[in-house]
Formats: structure tokens, C-alpha cells, sequence
């Protein structure tokens, strides 16, 4: 069991690493260092997307509704549009493998 129990941790931590990689291919990086550039990468699409976000608002602004469109385009269409995520969507990946893609595609826009 403790044998079973060590692949199964080495083969997490390579699908970590094999993820990370994936992602750095296909959808690019965010380096906060690099200077402001349009860049076609979609992790930097988002990630300029989120940074710009308006996240301290007030009563007034709340009220108001967001507008679906262009959360849709600034967010949700780079996504859709990257080949990795489509590859992903259509069943190319096992479910563990899009899961950790998703977490670490996530962490990176975070970080």
C-alpha cells in the first residue's frame, strides 16, 4: 500500500509539472515585470482583464448591473478561444488531468 500510495503522489506532482508546462505553451505566461504590451497570450488577456477590474465599489455602483457582454468577451471568449481549454472541452483530457489544469490556470491568474 505505501508503495501504491508513493506512485500515486509522484504521479500527482508530475501531472502538476506537466501542467504548469501545458499551460506555459499553450496560453502563455503573466509577468508582472514585462512592460505593458498587447499580448495574444490568453493568460495575459485575462490577467490584464482581471487587474483592471473595479473591485472596491460603493452602494451606487453595486446597484448598477454588470454587464454580461463584456465579462463574456474580457474573461469567458479568451478562455473559449484558447486551443488547450477547447481541447479540454472536448473530452481530450481525463477529467483528473482538466481539473488540474483548471486549479493551476486558476492560480496563476491569482498569483
Amino acid at each position: 500500500r505505501e508503495e501504491l500510495a508513493g506512485y500515486s503522489q509522484a504521479y500527482q506532482s508530475l501531472l502538476v509539472v506537466q501542467a504548469k508546462q501545458t499551460i506555459a505553451n499553450w496560453c502563455g505566461t503573466v509577468n508582472l515585470d514585462d512592460p505593458p504590451r498587447v499580448s495574444l497570450d490568453p493568460l495575459s488577456r485575462m490577467h490584464k482583464f482581471l487587474l483592471a477590474e473595479e473591485y472596491e465599489i460603493d452602494s451606487s455602483a453595486f446597484s448598477e448591473a454588470e454587464s454580461a457582454e463584456r465579462i463574456k468577451a474580457g474573461l469567458l471568449q479568451v478562455l473559449c478561444d484558447c486551443p488547450l481549454v477547447g481541447d479540454i472541452t472536448q473530452g481530450k483530457a481525463d477529467g483528473d488531468v482538466a481539473l488540474i489544469v483548471a486549479k493551476e490556470l486558476s492560480s496563476q491568474l491569482v498569483d
